[in-house]
């Protein structure tokens, strides 16, 4: 029984450290490593290799990473099984990111770097947290991990999802009827969502349009969500 780790080696040897105390009878492989395909059950990897269907007898895929909207699940083998990987350390991280985005958008650090770049001063407004309305798109694990280190800042906090979710101290919207309203209050955007075909592209004109003057963006999701 083999663990197949398909990414860089600097990393796979610290889980073969791991696997050799706490799964002694597990054998772990590199990807560059040579294997006998038969022998590999678990495969870890961001993304599908093409010769995945050589595996025969693999019976779980571990997405390295929380996200697993890279893999196409049609492509994959019946058998397996698709698990996303969610560990405190990708939680923090995500937290820690989106709180200092929202912070530098909301003290406008971008504009103040540029100015700095140029060597002059100019004042800019400075409103309190409690009137810069903060909005996540997406109300995913992250999202709410996310929300949970913004709460003690006072934003006024909202959320857009596919479906309907409360969350505590968050004014939630849901569907595509209630998109246009949440927009409408939002004056930093947090993409947050997932890409799939309907997601892809959603971060175009039209949609901008529909954001307050001067509204900026944090897009934590893929690239091809934004056309």
């Amino acid at each position: 029984m083999a663990f197949l780790f398909n990414s860089d080696p600097v990393r796979a040897a610290v889980f073969r450290k791991v696997f050799a105390r706490e799964l002694p009878d597990v054998e772990l492989f590199h990807s560059s490593e040579c294997v006998d395909p038969e022998k590999v059950r678990y495969l870890l990897t961001w993304t599908s290799p093409d010769d995945i269907a050589r595996y025969r007898t693999l019976e779980v895929l571990f997405s390295l990473g929380a996200g697993v909207d890279q893999f196409k699940r049609e492509s994959l083998p019946q058998q397996v099984k698709l698990v996303r990987m969610v560990e405190d350390g990708i939680i923090r991280m995500m937290q820690e990111y989106v709180v200092l985005g929202v912070l530098s958008l909301h003290r406008d650090m971008v504009a103040y770097r540029e100015q700095q770049k140029r060597q002059s001063w100019l004042g800019l407004a400075a409103p309190q947290a409690a009137e810069r309305r903060v909005g996540f798109l997406g109300l995913g694990m992250l999202a709410q991990a996310a929300i949970e280190r913004l709460l003690p800042f006072r934003f006024p906090l909202a959320a857009w999802s596919r479906s309907r979710k409360e969350i505590d101290g968050v004014t939630c919207f849901y569907g595509a009827d209630q998109l246009a309203g949440f927009l409408a209050r939002t004056d930093i955007l947090v993409c947050l969502l997932p890409l799939t075909e309907e997601t892809r592209g959603i971060l175009d004109a039209e949609l901008f349009s529909l954001l307050p003057a001067g509204a900026r963006l944090l897009h934590v999701g893929r690239g091809p969500q934004l056309d």
